[in-house]
Formats: structure tokens, C-alpha cells, sequence
């Protein structure tokens, strides 16, 4: 009996085909819930594992929508990623019985904000599809741009024009509703809301923070001029003078990490020495990426010692599994058994009470225990 309510308080998808699952949503009038995933989308994992067996999250999405979940990489979702234009995972689509797009969100949410994404892909002055309506029927009313561009990028969608088209509308921008709204929606050096925050710095520090200004303004940048390094340093040293060379510095190891350049990797490993031995990293996740590509690209012996102190102080920032695996994974390249053995167990640990299987450490422990 108890796991028969434990089941019913559970999220249900529907596993029929997609064409079925559309007539069902038409002839009763329902949405269509659709989580877009792939088998190798950790998020996706943990949506799963945390979020979709929650009662609370059961109750409203099964009382509400038609829940299906679709592999975008196998079998029909291959089609359907094209055409909902699936990029990031997991994305949440919720689609009318006319295979209408209605709503979208991308990343994994909790369980109190993945309802209230449901409630907004229900409301009609919240959802996207209600929203474009009324913006293709001429409405611009602040709010309601506010509103419209917020559901956009939600959605993983392009906010440039509607983030445009409301900031010529505006008397004043330092104001801290205006500024967000800005700080948000700015994705492009091109748009008038980078301009208006390059121009304001000191006021976009005060209000915001320098550091989220500055990852901001770095990822409209990154975004129009990855891959040419001259345009970056010299946007670097136009935007953040007194930061550049840190700045540039930090940059050159995304850009060689990335690189398919021929001594891409021996470029990459003098960047990250260069840069975290001049600059101190507070951010887990970046000690642990740096560590993680020099572990997969080099067999240096020196430099895998590097990569193990950066991914100890990684775990030291933020104690998780995956920075624990590439800490188990690199003290075994380095031939520390002990020491390898410890943190995959750790590792496996860490990885059940977060939802994952840990199945690549425990493989991976294995073979440490055949040595």
C-alpha cells in the first residue's frame, strides 16, 4: 500500500510515441510536458534522482500536464531536438496538443522553482507562447517586456531585440530595477545593454558587484569574439584596464583548452601554470576543470603534480564528487595507489548522496585494486 502511494506521488510519464502522446494532450486539453535529456547530462541525472520523485512536484505536474521524457540523441527526440531547437540540457518543453511550442526552461531546477516554471508555462501572462502573441500584436508595456524577456531567457532563447527595444524606451538606467533587467539580458557586446553597463562601471560595481559585472560583460565578449585573440586582449584592456592582464591571462586557458590547434595542449598547460601561479583561484569549479584537462592531455609527471594540488584545493573549496574523481583519477596516473584508492572511495560516497550511480569510479576502482 505505501508503495503504491509512494508511486502515485511520483512524477508518471507517458511512454507512448510522440504523434500518441499529442492526441492524448489534444483530447484532453492538456500540455505537454517534454524533459529533453541526454544519457550522459549530469544535471538531467539529478533532475531525476532529486527532483522528479518529489510529492509535491508528482502532484503538480501529473494533476496539470501529459509528462513525457524524450532521449534527444536516440530515436524520435533526434527530430524533435531540431525542431524545438534543443541545445542545452536538460530543457524542459512544454508543448499543446497541436505540437505548439508554449513554454520552455533549460537547467536543472530544485523542486519549489521546477513547479513554479510549471505554473508559468500555465498562466497565460506568463508563458512564452502567450507572451510572443502579445508582443507580435504590438504590446510593449514595461512589465510586460520585463516579463517577455525574462520567459526568453528562461528558455535558453535570444533576448537581444526585446532587451533592445525596452532600454530605448527608458528614461534612466541607474535605477537597481533597470540595472538588473540589464545585467541579465545583456548576452552581446552589441546590444545597447552592454553599452550603457561599459559606460557605467562604477555604478554597475556599487550595485552588483564587480566580479558579476565583470563574468557578464566576459561572456557577451567570449561569446563575439572567442577565437580571436587579439579582439579579446584588446577588449580586455578597453574594458577592465586595471584587470586586463588577469583577465587575459584566465582567458588564454579557456581559449587553449578549447583549441584544436596543433600544440594546443603544451600552449594550454603553460597558460594554466602562468595563471593560477600570478592569480589566486577561489572557484572550485575552474580548479577542477584546469586539473581535469591537464589529467586527460599530458603524461608529465611535473605537471600532473600541479594538476593534483589544484584539484586538492578544489575539493577543499567545495567538497563534491567530481572534483574527488579527478583527484582519485590523477594520484592514479601518478602511480599513488593509497592515495588514489582513498579519494575514489570518497568519490563513490560523495556520488550516491548527490543521486549518481558513480559507475565510471567504481571502475575506476577496480582497476586501482587490480594494481
Amino acid at each position: 500500500m505505501a508503495l503504491c502511494l509512494n508511486m502515485m506521488a511520483q512524477m508518471t510519464f507517458n511512454e507512448d510515441d510522440w504523434s500518441s502522446i499529442l492526441a492524448e494532450a489534444k483530447a484532453q486539453n492538456k500540455i505537454v510536458f517534454v524533459d529533453a535529456y541526454t544519457t550522459w547530462c549530469g544535471p538531467c541525472k539529478m533532475m531525476s534522482a532529486q527532483v522528479f520523485p518529489d510529492t509535491k512536484v508528482g502532484e503538480f505536474y501529473n494533476s496539470n500536464f501529459i509528462n513525457t521524457k524524450i532521449d534527444m540523441e536516440k530515436g524520435e527526440g533526434i527530430d524533435l531536438a531540431k525542431k524545438y531547437n534543443v541545445r542545452a540540457y536538460p530543457t524542459f518543453l512544454f508543448v499543446n496538443g497541436d505540437g505548439e511550442l508554449v513554454h520552455r526552461g533549460i537547467g536543472f531546477r530544485p523542486s519549489a522553482a521546477f513547479i513554479s516554471l510549471g505554473e508559468a508555462a500555465s498562466d497565460p501572462d506568463l508563458q512564452l507562447l502567450g507572451l510572443k502573441n502579445r508582443y507580435k500584436k504590438g504590446e510593449r508595456e514595461g512589465t510586460f517586456m520585463i516579463n517577455y524577456a525574462a520567459a526568453l531567457q528562461d528558455g535558453g532563447m535570444d533576448v537581444s531585440e526585446v532587451s533592445d527595444e525596452y532600454l530605448e524606451s527608458v528614461m534612466t538606467y541607474d535605477t537597481p530595477k533597470i540595472m538588473e533587467f540589464i545585467y541579465n539580458t545583456t548576452t552581446k557586446p552589441s546590444q545597447k545593454g552592454f553599452k550603457i553597463m561599459s559606460e557605467n562601471l562604477a555604478d554597475f560595481y556599487k550595485e552588483l558587484g564587480k566580479e558579476k559585472v565583470q563574468s557578464r560583460m566576459e561572456y557577451a565578449l567570449q561569446r563575439a569574439y572567442f577565437d580571436d585573440m587579439d579582439k579579446m586582449s584588446a577588449a580586455y584592456k578597453s574594458f577592465f584596464p586595471t584587470d586586463s592582464d588577469r583577465l587575459i591571462a584566465k582567458y588564454k586557458v579557456t581559449y587553449y583548452m578549447y583549441s584544436r590547434d596543433e600544440g594546443a595542449n603544451a600552449k594550454f598547460a603553460e597558460a594554466a601554470i602562468t595563471y593560477l601561479d600570478k592569480y589566486e583561484s577561489g572557484d572550485a569549479n575552474e580548479l577542477n576543470s584546469i586539473a581535469w584537462h591537464t589529467f586527460e592531455t599530458t603524461e608529465d609527471e611535473a605537471l600532473l603534480k600541479k594538476a593534483c594540488g589544484w584539484a586538492e584545493k578544489s575539493v577543499k573549496l567545495e567538497p563534491s564528487y567530481y572534483n574527488m574523481d579527478t583527484m582519485a583519477n590523477i594520484c592514479f596516473k601518478l602511480g599513488k595507489k593509497r592515495k588514489a584508492k582513498k579519494w575514489a572511495k570518497k568519490t563513490i560516497v560523495a556520488a550516491e548522496k548527490q543521486g549518481e550511480s558513480g559507475a565510471e569510479t567504481k571502475e575506476l576502482l577496480k582497476q586501482i585494486k587490480a594494481l
